[in-house]
């Protein structure tokens, strides 16, 4: 509890309740035990979930009546001060309790109303009535011209410009083109012309694909009917064909498989036609400017989005980026990589998902963090604890999760599954024969700050420590590499590699060459170069 108090990081990995051998046993009793489900079963199951889905239903219709009122009366604020419109939007969307004024996940809705479906009716009756209000703060700026007003209006549209994308990146191409429309006419609203065409094609880039889905599964539906029944085949396409005669669309909802396939069809047909551009004379609020992305600048700087993977990875928490994603196949494939990345840009998450495929491969394993300072121990240690304390270890087993390691305090330092050290002391640990047992458990070893192998104190451990890392037969080696007896033998080390960490490399090229050619003189493995230049700052003051 301590160090979740400290740290807080103990969201930001899957609980360790089990080693990988525990689990691969557990699985291969389960798919011993599982057995295909009946026709009858089946038919029970997916009745089971229609009941569920319908009770579901009824609930959300009856959390919605209190946010559809809510939502009425944004849209009668128009005449309110525009701080107080925004205040209101953002404890109706975003919850009253919220910590950061974010619209991510729709919290204030999503918290009550739980299918998408019913999320997306909440959601676009606060859009309309937003608009509303929108319209006759457009007037009222038009007679109170102060500095404050203004400024107020500007927060006000830029916070709607990034409530209308986020709908739209959250629902995608669940949105039907009459929720599309309600987007763009918000965003003509506030004059938001280039956002308007953004948010466009990202709706259609990702409604294409949706529609297609849905042709083809009714295309299968309907040719399934179709030959089970010709007299109902031959009635429906004289009754399209009649349809394409009178070249008109029609009002009333599909209820057909045939007519829903032709509405599919004919919407992706004309997807393009519901693109409607910004016309200056349905712009009711004015404060955009001319140049819409300096606006955003200006205004919008801690909203815009940073640059993430596009695809999850069951890996981790988080859509990683390429680059992050070649750091987990480095880990997985047990091998070796320099890390060269600033400050701040997501490079330090590697270090403890190594830490925990050793944790999950067994209880004796052991990875190593080399701190460059002993000011850093125990805050490594504590975001450990706070990360990993799920695992727990059978009663045979007497095993500390983490420990630390310094000239002058130690804890359980030998008795750990993550160890926590400096330099100087993990160098002595390498070369005693005292402690080539616990040696040969090492798995992983993490260098963070490796630059510090060019400064004046302690670089020669460093540089010792980066060559014994990568020789085959580690323990009872003087600092030359010259093999020594370790009680009667040379004990060969199990290291899976190692990784390497620093922002602030001078020559990672040049030194990636110089510690492969240490792993080629050793017999040792490949040392990857990943290099990531980019950092997102906050541009809001």
């Amino acid at each position: 509890m301590y160090s979740k108090s400290l740290v807080g990081a103990d969201k930001l990995h899957h609980p360790i309740v089990m080693t990988e051998e525990e689990q691969n046993a557990m699985r291969a009793a389960s798919d011993k035990g599982t057995q295909k489900l009946s026709a009858k079963a089946q038919q029970i199951k997916e009745k089971n979930e229609k009941q569920a889905l319908e009770k579901q239903n009824a609930r959300d219709k009856e959390q919605m009546e209190p946010l559809l009122m809510k939502a009425e009366r944004l849209g009668d604020m128009g005449d309110r001060p525009p701080y107080e419109i925004e205040n209101f939007l953002l404890d109706l969307v975003a919850g009253f309790g919220r910590i950061l004024d974010s619209f991510d996940g729709f919290n204030g809705i999503s918290q009550s109303v739980k299918l998408r479906e019913n999320q997306v009716v909440v959601l676009f009756a606060v859009m309309d009535n937003l608009r509303s209000a929108l319209k006759t703060v457009g007037r009222s700026l038009e007679i109170d011209s102060s500095d404050r007003y203004l400024l107020e209006t500007r927060r006000l549209v830029a916070r709607c410009m990034k409530f209308t994308c986020d709908v739209v990146k959250s629902f995608g191409g669940d949105l039907t083109p009459s929720h599309i429309k309600k987007v763009q006419q918000l965003l003509q609203t506030i004059g938001a012309k280039r956002v308007n065409k953004n948010v466009f094609i990202f709706w259609k880039q990702h409604r294409i694909p949706v529609l297609e889905k849905r042709i083809s599964e009714l295309e299968a539906e309907v040719a399934a009917a179709a030959k089970h029944d010709k007299k109902s085949k031959k009635k429906s396409k004289e009754s399209s064909e009649s349809k394409k005669g009178k070249g008109k669309k029609s009002k009333k909802a599909p209820e057909t498989p045939e007519e829903r396939l032709e509405a599919a069809k004919e919407e992706l047909e004309d997807i393009d036609e519901y693109y409607s551009e910004v016309r200056s004379k349905k712009v009711a609020v004015d404060v955009i400017g001319k140049d819409e992305y300096l606006f955003m600048l200006y205004h919008m700087g801690q909203d815009m989005d940073r640059p993430v993977g596009k695809k999850a990875d069951d890996r981790v928490l988080f859509k990683p980026d390429e680059w992050q994603r070649q750091l987990l196949d480095v880990v997985d494939k047990k091998e070796s990589a320099l890390v060269c990345a600033p400050t701040s840009s997501g490079k330090t998450f590697i270090c403890y998902y190594a830490m925990e495929k050793v944790l999950r491969q067994s209880h004796d394993g052991v990875a190593v963090y080399v701190a460059p300072t002993k000011a850093l121990l125990n805050q490594v240690s504590a975001e450990i604890y706070s990360r990993f304390s799920s695992k727990t270890y059978p009663s045979t087993v007497r095993v500390e999760l983490a420990g630390t390691f310094a000239k002058e305090f130690s804890e359980y330092p030998m008795n750990c599954q993550v160890l926590v050290t400096i330099p100087e002391v993990f160098e002595q640990v390498m070369l005693a024969p005292s402690q080539a047992e616990w040696v040969k458990k090492i798995r992983y070893v993490i260098f963070d700050e490796v630059h510090c192998i060019g400064e004046a104190e302690n670089a020669a451990a460093w540089e010792h420590l980066m060559q014994l890392t990568q020789s085959p037969s580690t323990v009872g080696c003087s600092p030359d590499g010259a093999p020594e007896q370790a009680n009667g033998r040379v004990v060969v080390v199990e290291l899976n590699g190692f990784l390497a960490l620093s922002a602030t490399v001078g020559n990672p090229k040049g030194f990636c060459n110089w510690l492969n050619s240490v792993a080629a003189s050793n017999h040792g493995q490949k040392v990857n170069l990943v290099e990531y230049k980019e950092r997102y700052n906050d541009l809001k003051k």
